[in-house]
């Protein structure tokens, strides 16, 4: 991804690097497993995390269980790379279904989204107010990490999971 700041161009690779939950939906849905470079999944649900802009990312949900899954979005958060907490923006993003399988639904208004069994949901997360990269010099964003945070619902319970992103390739050209 390229931006221009100042006359410069910045050039990122951001990964997603971990999932965390807590310890009462790993006792329910099992440990989540790394299914290899961003991608996790447990008995609850199968995620792919991707981004080439630290201040967005993209999920690929695919609902594991006979029940509907849901994401109540005024619940989730955005923690940028600076650490700062903001809600976050949803928007259903559009695009080859994997696997063959069928697709989720999100509100119009990016406050729900609902995954019925066997369906996946393809979705872009970023800070509801956008912030902008302010000027950086060197390799001081390489390391840093964002979060994305939000429950997910099943059979009337929520369950946190933090989805943490890492910079790992970072460089600037004039």
């Amino acid at each position: 991804m390229f931006f221009s700041l100042c006359s410069e161009y910045l050039h990122w690779t951001v990964e997603l690097t971990k999932v965390k939950k807590s310890s009462l939906a790993e006792e329910r849905h099992g440990a989540l497993r790394s299914m290899g470079r961003g991608e996790f999944e447990d008995g609850l649900v199968k995620i792919s995390g991707y981004t080439n802009d630290p201040m967005r990312a993209v999920f690929v949900l695919t609902n594991k269980t006979h029940y509907d899954l849901k994401i109540d979005w005024r619940k989730a958060q955005f923690v940028n790379i600076y650490g700062r907490t903001r809600p976050v923006e949803v928007t259903p993003w559009s695009g080859p279904w994997l696997e063959g399988l069928t697709e989720g639904a999100t509100r119009d208004d990016g406050t729900l989204t609902e995954i019925k069994h066997a369906q996946s949901a393809r979705i872009r997360v970023s800070p509801a107010d956008s912030p902008q990269i302010r000027r950086v010099c060197g390799d001081e964003m390489k390391g840093r990490t964002f979060e994305v945070l939000f429950p997910l619902e099943v059979e009337g319970k929520s369950y946190q999971y933090v989805f943490i992103f890492e910079i790992t390739r970072f460089r600037t050209t004039i």
